[in-house]
């Protein structure tokens, strides 16, 4: 009869979901949950963080420990106010959840239909949606690269980078983040700059040294930093969370390491950010859901770079969130011959705007791989001309501590190199020789060009 009572339970509330009008509840998250015994990862929205944001704009700070300061604490203050009532309910109903201040929401894994139900009676509840999955850009191609190389590799050389090391300009006092699979820390280009105190963060498994199970991260993160003549900014120091436990990449782990990029360490979070976060993951068009953690890093001060996707040759394949128009620099990739690999996603947007913003290297780029501490891959992706970008603006940072992200895009839309092959496809009706355009958007970058821009820039 106990079994009875409660299936019968279970039914009347999968009737009462599909029935009634629940307006805070996403369309698919209830033809998920109507299915009998089913349950979901579910993200509840609260009100949105973009006043709190505004306010820290408006005012003036003496020092940026003190903005930092005034920034995580109302962002706090604001999800502790607003989340209150569910935590408790979430608290004495024994359900497990994490809260983020970073975009003001509650992450529950295997919430059902009761549970739903419950939250769709408090007031400060704005949304209850189903927990979005990305994915990593994962290469169209990897192969085995030698772990020995006696010139620099073509794609360094295609940017600028050794014109750019000789004028002194290595990244150095930089600090840059890596949104990816992890890193193999004890590889030997990347074992020298990672900076220990407080540089990873695993919101998977909590795991207190940096590792990576894929490969990727460490692949991106030696883009960016690596020494041995692989990295565009090989003194630069780097730090990482593991956003991606494999080829997927749970909001909840995407967010955890957003919030954390803002403030690694809590006692001083201006002196342990980076100045810049790369992010080789994504998918589909016009998802806004990290809009909220862009938007932190902009007031942080926090340059967001993303690759533009592998959805190419075909245009309007650019992927979120390399679209959002929150401003991120999103980056397609290029070949030896100076042309637009063939797998570079394409612009326009969903929402109109030119996209990829610059380009840089992707095709057959050598860097390290998590197999051994000498062990070396060659793949293409974009995910592999994101970090080049990555790598350029640590050594502008390096050049001037002090450029703002509209000084940043201005550098790069400016002093990119133009001198790329016409495609076939003028997408959104921009030939290719002009730009920016959909494909190269304001060209490809160019490592000694923006370091002595930036340098130029100091006041």
């Amino acid at each position: 009869m106990g079994k009875f009572i409660v299936v019968v339970f279970v039914a009347l509330s999968v009737v009462a979901l599909t029935s009634c009008t629940f307006t805070k509840v996403h369309s698919s998250l209830t033809a998920t949950l109507a299915k009998n015994g089913a349950s979901a990862n579910i993200v509840v929205s609260f009100d949105g963080t973009q006043h709190v944001l505004n306010g820290i704009k408006s005012q003036s700070f003496i020092t940026k420990a003190n903005k930092m300061n005034v920034l995580t604490k109302s962002l706090e203050s604001h999800a502790a106010q607003t989340q209150k009532n569910v935590q408790v309910l979430l608290t004495s109903a024994g359900v497990e959840f994490k809260s983020y201040w970073v975009n003001n929401k509650i992450y529950i894994k295997n919430a059902n239909v009761e549970l739903v139900e419950a939250l769709n009676d408090i007031g400060e509840i704005s949304e209850i949606r189903a927990e979005e999955i990305m994915h990593l850009i994962n290469p169209v191609s990897a192969q085995p690269a030698p772990s020995v190389v006696t010139a620099d590799e073509w794609n360094l050389v295609n940017i600028a980078a050794p014109d750019a090391w000789a004028a002194n300009f290595t990244g150095k006092g930089a600090v840059v983040a890596s949104i990816d699979t992890g890193v193999r820390v004890t590889h030997e280009t990347l074992a020298p700059n990672f900076r220990s105190a407080h540089g990873w963060l695993d919101p998977y498994d909590g795991s207190e040294e940096p590792n990576d199970k894929v490969g990727h991260g460490t692949h991106t993160t030696g883009v960016i930093a690596g020494s041995f003549q692989i990295g565009v900014a090989p003194e630069a120091q780097w730090i990482a969370c593991k956003g991606c436990n494999t080829a997927s990449c749970t909001e909840d782990a995407l967010v955890a390491c957003g919030q954390w990029v803002v403030c690694p360490n809590k006692d001083d979070c201006a002196g342990s950010k980076p100045q810049v976060v790369s992010n080789s993951w994504g998918g589909g068009k016009g998802n806004t859901f990290y809009d909220d953690v862009i938007d932190a890093w902009h007031v942080a001060e926090i340059i967001p770079v993303f690759a533009n996707g592998n959805s190419g040759p075909f245009c309007s394949t650019a992927n979120s969130p390399g679209d959002s128009i929150r401003g991120v620099i999103a980056v397609g990739s290029t070949n030896d011959e100076n042309n637009c690999s063939i797998f570079s996603s394409k612009g326009p947007a969903v929402n109109g705007l030119i996209k990829p913003d610059v380009c840089a290297p992707g095709t057959a780029i050598r860097s390290a791989v998590h197999t051994g501490d000498a062990a070396y891959l060659e793949m293409s992706g974009t995910s592999m001309a994101a970090p080049h970008v990555t790598g350029v603006i640590a050594l502008m940072f390096q050049a001037n501590p002090d450029l703002t992200y509209d000084q940043v895009v201005n550098i790069l839309q400016n002093r990119s190199d133009r001198n790329l092959t016409r495609t076939v496809r003028n997408c959104g009706g921009i030939d290719t020789s002009k730009f920016p355009n959909n494909s190269y958007g304001y060209g490809k970058v160019n490592c000694h060009e923006a370091a002595k821009a930036a340098r130029d820039t100091k006041a």
